[in-house]
């Protein structure tokens, strides 16, 4: 029993460092990513290198928090009221014709 248990801690250290070094080759490419696009736009329209990487920071917040309010309670009830709403209004009207 011992050694099944040995087996599956290493099994676990395995696939969660694997896990970990994708997640940070990820990280890493979408950096370079961002750096390639800067530098192309600072060539392009020649805006400070500083004054573009505060509009990428202000571009990945504003959909960090549009993602954030999408997955939100209140968002979901409110849009499920809506197409609910939307759906008896839509019968009715159909059925009133």
């Amino acid at each position: 029993m011992n050694r099944k248990l040995e087996a599956k801690i290493l099994r676990e250290i395995r696939r969660r460092a694997l896990e970990r070094s994708d997640r940070l080759q990820q990280k890493t490419q979408k950096w370079q990513a961002i750096q390639h696009t800067l530098d192309a736009l600072h060539q392009v329209t020649g805006l400070p290198r500083h004054e573009l990487e505060v509009i990428a920071d202000e571009a990945s917040l504003s959909f960090e928090a549009s993602r954030e309010e999408f997955f939100s309670i209140k968002n979901q009830i409110l849009m499920a009221a809506s197409i609910l709403g939307f759906s008896i209004i839509s019968v009715w009207l159909l059925l009133t014709l």
